[in-house]
C-alpha cells in the first residue's frame, strides 16, 4: 500500500478539481505547485523534519496546503480548535512542547506564547524563488507519526493523539470501498479540519480523486445553502443540522448520494424523518482514536437496524469488553473494543494504556447482536456532546472549585432540542443565602467566561443541598442527572 500521500496526489489527472472555495475551482496541478510553495516558506522559516508545528487555522485551502507541506518536510502538523480560550491553546502548545505555529493574521491578536508564528496568508505565489533542500525527504514510512489532535476525554485535560500515515490511509480506503467513492465525488467541507471527522472529509476526496468544496464558513446556513445549491455528493453531518434540514422540510437534492451522520447518539425519529425527504443516510461510529468511523450503517438497506450503529468495515474487529470479568465477550453489554489499522498509534506524552490484547477500549458501551450490528447504550459515560464538540466535565469542574463559595460540584450533559446536549452544572455551595442565589449563578458565569469556551460553559445551573456519591465517594452522575431533570433550574 501506498503511504505517500503527496505521491497519491501527483498519480490524479491534473486538470480534475481538487478544491472549490469562494466560486474558485483549483485543480490538482495548481493544488500541488501551492503545496510546493508552501513547503518552500516553511523550510525558509526553519521548519525541518519530526518538528511538532502546531496550526491555528480557519477551514480553508491554506490549511490544506500546510498540512501536505508539513508532510512533505517530514514535520508533524497538530491543528487546534480555533474555539478555545488563549488558555487553553496556551496549555495545548506547551503541551506538545512546539516552537512553531501557523497561522492566519485573523488571529494575530490572540495571546499565544510560542516563540516563532508564520502567518501563511503572507505567503506569496512564486515558483521562481523555490529552494528546497533535497536532504528534507520524508518516506511516508506507514509508522511515522502523521498528525496528532486533541481530544476531550475524561480526564482532566484533553490527550493528544498520535496518528500514523498508516492509520489516515486505511481510514480513507475503508470509507472509499465501503461508500464505492470515486473521482466524480464532491465533498462538502461541513466539519472544522481540527477534528478527526473534518479531516478526514479532505483525506478520503484527495485519495480517490474527488473534490473539496469549502464554504465560506461552517453554519447550519451555508451548509444548507451548499447541499442545495451545489454539486455535493457526499456530506458529513451532526445531528444539530439533520434535524434543522427536516423540520424546515428540505427535500434531498438528486445529486446528494449519503449523508454520513455521527458526532453524537442520534435519535432514531430523526432518521426516519430523513428518509422521508429522500435522504440517504449511513450512521456511522468512531473517534479521533480510530482515525474517524470505523462502524456503519446504510440504513436504508438495514432498516429494522436502524437503532444501531452497524457492523464494522473490513479489515475492522470490534468486541466487547466485559468489565466484571475481564474478558472479551459479545454476548452481554460492556465496553466497545477495536482492533484494526486505523486505531491510533498511542498518546502523546502519556502512559495511558487503553489497549487490551491489541485492541483499544473505547469507553463507550454496548453490545453486538447475533447478526452482528453494534449498538451504544451510552457515549463515553461523562463526556457531554453538544453540536459534535466533546465537552471534557472535569475541565469544568476543576474551574468551579476554585470559587470560594463553591464546596462540591458535577458537570454533565442535559438533553438540548438544538444542541443534542449542554453542559449542567449541580452545585452545593458553602455560603447559603437564598436570597443571593441569582447573585451568585451570575457570578459564577461571569468567572468562566474567558477561562473556557463559551460552548463548555454551563447552560443551566441548580444549586442543592448534597450531591449523591458511591460508597467510594464517587459521584452517582447518573443520579445527579436525573435530579436535575426532576427539578427546576435557578
Amino acid at each position: 500500500m501506498n503511504y505517500n500521500v503527496f505521491e497519491i496526489l501527483k498519480s490524479h489527472d491534473e486538470n480534475s478539481t481538487a478544491i472549490i472555495s469562494k466560486n474558485n475551482k483549483i485543480n490538482y496541478k495548481t493544488f500541488i505547485k501551492n503545496v510546493l510553495i508552501f513547503e518552500n516558506d516553511f523550510l525558509k522559516y526553519g521548519i525541518k523534519p519530526d518538528q511538532k508545528i502546531a496550526i491555528l487555522c480557519g477551514n480553508n485551502h491554506n490549511f490544506i496546503y500546510s498540512i501536505f507541506a508539513l508532510w512533505k518536510i517530514g514535520a508533524v502538523p497538530i491543528p487546534l480548535n480555533t474555539k478555545l480560550t488563549d488558555s487553553e491553546l496556551n496549555y495545548q502548545i506547551n503541551f506538545i512542547q512546539s516552537e512553531f505555529l501557523i497561522t492566519e493574521n485573523s488571529f494575530s491578536e490572540r495571546n499565544l506564547k510560542i516563540k516563532k508564528k508564520f502567518f501563511i496568508d503572507e505567503i506569496e505565489i512564486n515558483l521562481s524563488e523555490l529552494i528546497f533542500d533535497s536532504s528534507f525527504k520524508n518516506n511516508f514510512d506507514k509508522d511515522k507519526i502523521a498528525l496528532m489532535l486533541f481530544t476531550s476525554g475524561t480526564t482532566e485535560k484533553p490527550k493528544a493523539v498520535m496518528l500514523t500515515f498508516q492509520n489516515l490511509i486505511s481510514s480513507a480506503l475503508n470509507a472509499i470501498n465501503f461508500l464505492e467513492l470515486n473521482s466524480q465525488d464532491k465533498f462538502l467541507a461541513s466539519l472544522p479540519f481540527y477534528h478527526i471527522g473534518g479531516f478526514s472529509i479532505f483525506m478520503r476526496a484527495f485519495i480517490c480523486c474527488g473534490s473539496v468544496i469549502i464554504p465560506n464558513e461552517i453554519s447550519t446556513n451555508n451548509i444548507i445553502d451548499k447541499i442545495k445549491n451545489s454539486e455535493i455528493t457526499i456530506v458529513s453531518l451532526v445531528p444539530t443540522v439533520l434535524k434543522y434540514i427536516t423540520d424546515n422540510r428540505i427535500f434531498s437534492p438528486r445529486n446528494l448520494r449519503y449523508i454520513l451522520l455521527g458526532g453524537a447518539q442520534t435519535n432514531s425519529d430523526l432518521v426516519k424523518s430523513a428518509l422521508k425527504l429522500n435522504y440517504n443516510i449511513v450512521k456511522v461510529y468512531g473517534s479521533t482514536e480510530t482515525s474517524a468511523f470505523v462502524t456503519a450503517l446504510k440504513v436504508n438497506d438495514n432498516i429494522d437496524k436502524i437503532d444501531s450503529i452497524g457492523k464494522p468495515l473490513p479489515g475492522i474487529e470490534v468486541k466487547i469488553f466485559s468489565i466484571d470479568n475481564d474478558e472479551f465477550q459479545n454476548s452481554n453489554t460492556g465496553e466497545i473494543a477495536v482492533k484494526s489499522q486505523n486505531v491510533m498509534k498511542g498518546y502523546f506524552n502519556s502512559d495511558l494504556n487503553k489497549f487490551k490484547d491489541g485492541f483499544y477500549l473505547t469507553g463507550d458501551i454496548g453490545f453486538i447482536d447475533n447478526e452482528g450490528f453494534l449498538f451504544i447504550e451510552s457515549r463515553r459515560n461523562d463526556l457531554i456532546i453538544s453540536g459534535g464538540e466533546n465537552i471534557n466535565p472535569f475541565e469544568i469542574e476543576n474551574l468551579l472549585y476554585d470559587i470560594d463559595f463553591i464546596d462540591q460540584v458535577c458537570v454533565f450533559g442535559i438533553s438540548d432540542e438544538k444542541w443534542g446536549e449542554v453542559p449542567a452544572a449541580a452545585i452545593v455551595l458553602n455560603k447559603i443565602n437564598l436570597n443571593d442565589l441569582e447573585i451568585l449563578k451570575e457570578n459564577i458565569l461571569n468567572f468562566l467566561k474567558g477561562k473556557i469556551s463559551s460552548y463548555k460553559i454551563p447552560k443551566k445551573i441548580l444549586f442543592v443541598e448534597e450531591l449523591p456519591k458511591t460508597s467510594l465517594g464517587k459521584l452517582k452522575r447518573n443520579e445527579i442527572k436525573r435530579t436535575f431533570n426532576q427539578s427546576s433550574s435557578l
